[in-house]
């Protein structure tokens, strides 16, 4: 049986907790309680920390994963059941672990002994707490099979967000009375004092007064904690915090963070006005002095954000002061409330050295030279130089096993789960444990092990070269283990301090995908800005600057990612390597045509054509085609776009390239759909939802469904427009894409106008607003203005129609569109007729018709029978 050092391991706590369904049968639906979310929620983990636990129970046979539909969703998930062997297992250990004497903590500072066992019957029958479950008792045992009554009892209040993982849990805690008291006072403060900046010097104890402070607000207020790493992008601290907000019903930072390739921190703030506002919580950011520029920014405008807060706290801890606010915020405006945090007081240090059974002779020597610092306190008794007293009171004194895990355990980034450890040879559990005895090692409440920065540094560089290149190369072997976006950088970062570039490389080249979708985009680039030239095959630079040019591109470094990639298609072309030159050069094109530079993108594809036909490369000559296809299609030149692609296609074809296939039949489809040629459209959206039946690829499914709901509004089809808006907005929904959601929201509000439903065409398209103004999309808000503009003239307000109108003309007439300019022309056209301003409505039929025959689409049956009504406004009289 495992030893009940800590918390009962993750997996066996899953195992528990499934235990509970053994007897459930699967039917139309599951409970939610068994996907990965009601599993995190049950064993009171993060759903980050599930993935790779339930990975090995799969594998080990306890746990057996399907595919269903989860009751309260929309769509199927994954959802985990215990297996026959699994139940067996887990009994085994329930039963053994029964026996295990743990100790109850009551709030009262008494402490009663009795076995695992007999906790929950003791608790319930005396009343201290009867809602107490099995599963509780398992979450909450510590490393030293202790169970806090108080804290249980806090932590179990469902309606207040516990977001604080991070945090470490407070076994010792000495003095600062002064200092909680005046934390507390700020904290409670409803006028002033929204951020409070603790700093001081390393191991002074910020982290553990603040993790004290918050252990007493548990089940009063929201809570979220942080620890910044120096790796750390905006993207992914702000990722975290939108998790935090989405478990309190606000998801609107998920849904922008999600759907935009560049951030925006004034954006970001105002989103952030709205989802925290008077929000009753306290939110912690420690370790601040390891933020980059961009955190830093961002955090001007949260300060900016929240001098109208009166409940919202935040609470800075750093090494130093970081310049993000001025004097005015500390003494004049009262926002900001700084304290300095200095070393514990004589009498607090000598109860924490009494726990170490350090000689009292000692007391006033240690105090003097360490200062109080708590740290210092836990490992130093000497005077020495600080490497000198770990060197001497630390080092010395330790075995050679545990020198060993602690070389071991300095090399990793983040705090390290037992699992990863347990790979190397030189591991022993009973030294881990002996050095966490110590306070040497330190364990998180996910049970993953690091030690401080100063011990860290200490120990790496002692390492011997070859015993870093092996424990790197071993760290990099267990994250390679895992799928997910975050392990696979940390392979990445470990292969390349383990001294193995060239696989380094290779997995980054095949990782780039997943790293890139899952939004890692930022931490990918600082992993990639670590390789060097000279240890990377000449051959694989120019890919490693293509992945450096495409996380700049979704980071919205768009100048950047243009550099990188003409330098690397600049060497590719040097070493003779065609295939990245090709690459660079339409990556370049892709974003060239996105900036509307359509000449300069037109370059980038020629040229890539040219290549591709020369070296024979046939997957990146039909990339190219779709490329050439899109400026076409965006300068309205129909039958060009038609030619591009059906090259594209007969390329896909014949390297049976789906994914590229499928995306250009939908392509192809708009281009026959602005052309009014409805049949041709919906044969190529058609083919394209067959390929994507293959490659289950959501987002193009989605466009697919959108595009065919454009096509029939276009061709005023309205309720079917609607039934596919329907299928695309479901879809959009399911990837919490905001801008897809804000499409389709505008598109059905606009069908519903126009067949006179006018509460729900109101409904949407003030959802397709809301969403259109949170990013700054002016695409949606060209449909949303049509819709208002219909709903306006319903209400006979015609200035505010003709107002909408004439935006989305000069928004238009902006993109050079010939087809989206024709529509808005009609559109005011419209309105005018209906006002009776006879004149003005003639001009604008004129502007439409002449659009239309530029478009060569005069004569098609769709745009006579459009202006059947209105020919004595076009009329060459």
């Amino acid at each position: 049986m495992e030893k009940l050092d800590s918390l009962i391991p993750i997996e066996k706590r899953i195992l528990i907790h499934l235990l509970g369904y053994i007897r459930f049968k699967p039917k139309s639906t599951v409970p939610m309680a068994l996907t990965q979310n009601g599993i995190a929620q049950a064993i009171a983990a993060s759903r980050g920390y599930t993935p790779r636990p339930l990975k090995n129970l799969v594998t080990n046979g306890y746990v057996k994963e399907s595919f269903g539909r989860v009751k309260g969703r929309n769509k199927k998930q994954k959802y985990y059941m215990l297996t026959h062997e699994g139940e067996k297992y887990i009994n085994k250990f329930q039963k053994e672990v029964s026996k295990q004497q743990i100790t109850l903590k009551h709030p009262d500072g008494t402490t009663k002994s009795m076995k695992l066992s007999e906790i929950e019957p003791y608790l319930k029958n005396t009343k201290i707490y009867p809602s107490i479950t099995e599963q509780d008792i398992y979450n909450m045992i510590s490393k030293d099979s202790t169970i806090d009554i108080d804290y249980l009892k806090n932590i179990k209040k469902v309606q207040w967000v516990d977001f604080t993982s991070d945090a470490p849990r407070v076994m010792h805690f000495f003095g600062r009375k002064r200092e909680m008291a005046i934390l507390e006072k700020w904290v409670e403060d409803k006028e002033s004092h929204n951020i409070i900046f603790i700093h001081g010097m390393a191991g002074i104890g910020k982290t553990t007064l603040t993790a004290k402070l918050i252990e007493n607000q548990r089940g009063s207020k929201h809570l979220f904690w942080h620890n910044f790493h120096n790796l750390d992008t905006l993207r992914g601290v702000l990722f975290r915090l939108s998790e935090f907000l989405s478990k309190l019903g606000h998801d609107h930072l998920e849904m922008y963070i999600r759907t935009r390739t560049s951030l925006d921190s004034y954006e970001i703030s105002r989103i952030l006005e709205k989802s925290i506002g008077k929000l009753d919580a306290t939110l912690i950011f420690d370790d601040f002095h390891k933020s980059n520029d961009k955190i830093r920014a961002f955090f001007v405008y949260l300060l900016r954000m929240l001098t109208s807060s009166s409940k919202t706290k935040i609470l800075i801890l750093s090494r130093e002061i970081v310049p993000f606010y001025d004097s005015r915020e500390v003494l004049t405006k009262k926002i900001v409330a700084e304290m300095e945090l200095e070393g514990l007081d004589f009498e607090s240090s000598k109860r924490l050295l009494t726990e170490k059974g350090i000689d009292k002779r000692r007391f006033k020597e240690i105090y003097g030279f360490t200062a109080g610092n708590p740290l210092f306190l836990e490992i130093l008794e000497s005077k020495d130089h600080l490497e000198r007293y770990v060197h001497d009171e630390l080092f010395s004194k330790l075995g050679e096993d545990e020198r060993k895990i602690l070389g071991i355990i300095s090399i990793y980034r983040f705090p390290v789960p037992e699992d990863s450890l347990v790979m190397n040879k030189d591991f022993s559990f009973e030294k881990l444990y002996a050095l966490t005895q110590k306070s040497i090692v330190k364990k998180d409440s996910h049970n993953r092990y690091f030690v401080h920065d100063i011990l860290k540094q200490f120990f790496y560089t002692r390492l011997s070269p070859t015993k870093r290149r092996r424990h790197h190369s071993l760290a990099a072997k267990w994250y390679r283990n895992s799928d997910a976006p975050i392990d696979l950088i940390e392979a990445i970062y470990h292969y390349l301090e383990g001294g193995k570039h060239i696989k380094a490389a290779q997995l980054a080249m095949d990782s780039s995908a997943s790293i890139l979708d899952g939004g890692y985009a930022g931490e990918f680039l600082a992993i990639l800005e670590r390789f060097n030239e000279k240890n990377v095959e000449s051959s694989a630079w120019p890919g490693i600057l293509i992945l450096k040019g495409k996380a700049c591109y979704m980071g919205g470094d768009w100048k950047k990612a243009l550099l990188y990639f003409t330098e690397s298609s600049d060497m590719a072309s040097i070493i003779g390597d065609r295939g990245p030159e090709v690459e660079a050069i339409c990556e370049s094109g892709h974003i060239l045509e996105e900036q509307n530079q359509f000449d300069k993108a037109m370059d980038c594809f020629n040229k890539c054509l040219e290549i591709s036909k020369k070296a024979e490369y046939l997957s990146e000559k039909g990339e190219t085609y779709r490329g050439i296809g899109r400026i076409h299609w965006r300068n309205s030149e129909h039958k060009k776009a038609i030619l591009s692609y059906e090259k594209c296609l007969e390329i896909s074809e014949k390297v049976n390239d789906l994914e590229l296939l499928a995306s250009t039949w939908i392509d192809l489809g708009n281009v026959y759909d602005e052309m009014y040629e409805t049949e041709k459209a919906i044969e190529c959206y058609n083919k394209s939802l067959d390929i994507l039946k293959k490659t289950k690829n959501t987002s193009e499914t989605a466009r697919a469904y959108g595009n065919l709901a454009i096509m029939y509004r276009r061709v005023e089809e309205f309720d079917k427009a609607i039934e596919y808006g329907g299928k695309f907005l479901e879809l959009a929904k399911n990837l919490h894409n905001l801008k897809l959601m804000g499409y389709g929201y505008a598109g059905v509000s606009y069908c519903y106008a126009k067949i006179n439903k006018w509460p729900n065409a109101r409904d949407y398209v003030k959802k397709a607003g809301d969403i259109a103004s949170k990013i700054d999309n002016e695409n949606i808000m060209y449909q949303v203005n049509k819709t208002y503009a219909l709903i306006s003239r319903e209400e006979k307000k015609w200035e505010e129609a003709v107002k909408l109108l004439k935006k989305n003309i000069v928004f238009v007439e902006k993109l050079k569109h010939l087809y989206g300019l024709s529509d808005a022309h009609f559109e005011l056209a419209l309105t005018y007729d209906e006002m009776g301003d006879l004149n003005n409505a003639k001009k604008h039929f004129k502007i439409t018709s002449n659009l239309y025959n530029e478009l060569g689409l005069g004569n098609t049956k769709f745009v006579r029978d459009k202006f059947s009504k209105y020919k004595q406004y076009i009329s060459k009289k």
